[in-house]
């Protein structure tokens, strides 16, 4: 179908002027439109010249001009558009499970950071013939997360970001209600996130298949307010929004430039307890962040029990590139385990090592200089929760 002739389907779902950032999403657009500007244009004109157009992924898709797709626009308030930096997008659409078409799991994806905070959105587009078992629809939508190649991919696609936000019509049908098919699912699927309640607008206007919004902040120094969770009584076709507060991270330049001592973190105790991490083999523990000097460090892991646990001797001590508190407190220490699965090869047939998980422990409210304090973080492959790591970790002045 062309574009609306005027803006009023867009009353009462899109309220122009309230936000600072808006991140869009289309679904099922037509081929006409693939390729070109037009649909940024008509968002624009409709938000005004206050707002500017970042990406828009229909103008960069990879489809064929007779295939319609699905479409994120970023759109900031020119006033806000120096915070913003790492814009990028992908579009997965080949991800077939046991033999299905080509197309039947499809995902685009748009990252934006702000300030130091980065932001992920996913749109997710299940086809209806796409199998009607659930673990393997589950299985197809988080093949499609796992291909997300944008920010830091030596990390699960689970712990890459502030905050992550997946949309879409998942195929589960009945929703919100003791037979909630996406929720039935959630140990399988998006376990770490949330979804809000929805209104009665969203509940009104949802069908047998309709559109939900999961979010997650990361733990101890995120956080995102759900204001409202509705859909716009003009817009015929299903639709969902979600309106949001997000308390985005800024570190104040004077930790830059005040003297303080040099500080270092020793790990103590470090073990991995598995709840269901797969039998993998040649186990590496990886530890990254932007704070560490040196990252990514690893070390090898050596079987203990069910879990493993890490040789303390050759854990180095941890070195931050900033050494100001007020630095440090914001920040997460990153683990990745890296290893090879029997069933997993290079295209040449050879051995290939993969994330196994990952895990992101907050510093806020833990660290204290001179202290040695006890943490536990989960594990996460994909979105879901597969263990946990445990330990020591101290805080104190070099020597």
């Amino acid at each position: 179908k062309a574009l609306p002739a005027n803006f009023g389907m867009l009353q009462g779902f899109l309220p122009k002027g309230d936000h600072d950032l808006y991140i869009i999403g289309v679904a099922d657009i037509p081929p006409q439109l693939v390729g070109k500007p037009d649909i940024g244009i008509f968002f624009s004109s409709y938000m005004g010249s206050s707002y500017h157009v970042l990406s828009q992924t229909i103008v960069e898709s990879k489809d064929a001009p007779d295939k319609s797709c699905n479409g994120i626009l970023i759109i900031v308030r020119r006033s806000f558009i120096l915070r913003t930096a790492n814009i990028d997008a992908i579009e997965i659409d080949n991800i077939g499970k046991d033999g299905k078409k080509r197309g039947d799991y499809a995902l685009v994806a748009a990252q934006v950071r702000v300030n130091e905070s980065l932001i992920c959105c996913c749109m997710v587009n299940v086809s209806p013939m796409a199998s009607p078992d659930p673990l393997q629809r589950t299985g197809g939508i988080r093949a499609l997360l796992n291909g997300i190649t944008m920010g830091n991919e030596q990390l699960d696609v689970g712990c890459r970001y502030d905050y992550f936000l997946v949309a879409g019509n998942f195929g589960f049908g009945d929703q919100w209600g003791p037979q909630d098919g996406l929720m039935a699912q959630n140990k399988n699927l998006l376990q770490t996130m949330k979804e809000s309640t929805p209104d009665a607008s969203l509940k009104a206007k949802a069908g047998a298949d309709p559109f939900r919004i999961l979010y997650e902040a990361r733990q101890g120094t995120c956080r995102i307010d759900v204001k409202k969770y509705y859909a716009g009584a003009n817009l015929a076709l299903n639709n969902a929004a979600v309106s949001t507060d997000l308390y985005t991270l800024r570190t104040f330049l004077s930790t830059f430039g005040e003297y303080v001592p040099k500080v270092t973190f020793k790990l103590r105790g470090l073990s991995v307890i598995s709840e269901r991490l797969p039998n993998y083999t040649a186990g590496e523990l990886h530890f990254t962040g932007e704070w560490l000097e040196g990252a990514p460090l690893s070390m090898h892991m050596v079987r203990k029990g069910d879990g493993y646990a890490i040789n303390e001797p050759s854990i180095p001590p941890l070195k931050p590139v900033i050494n100001h508190y007020d630095f440090l407190r914001l920040q997460h220490l990153h683990f990745t385990i890296m290893g090879f699965l029997e069933h997993v090869k290079t295209p040449k047939g050879k051995p290939k090592k993969i994330i196994i998980a990952s895990a992101s422990l907050p510093f806020k409210n833990l660290i204290e200089k001179g202290q040695s304090k006890e943490f536990a973080t989960p594990l996460i492959y994909r979105g879901c929760i597969v263990g946990s790591i445990v330990g020591n970790i101290i805080y104190e002045e070099s020597a």
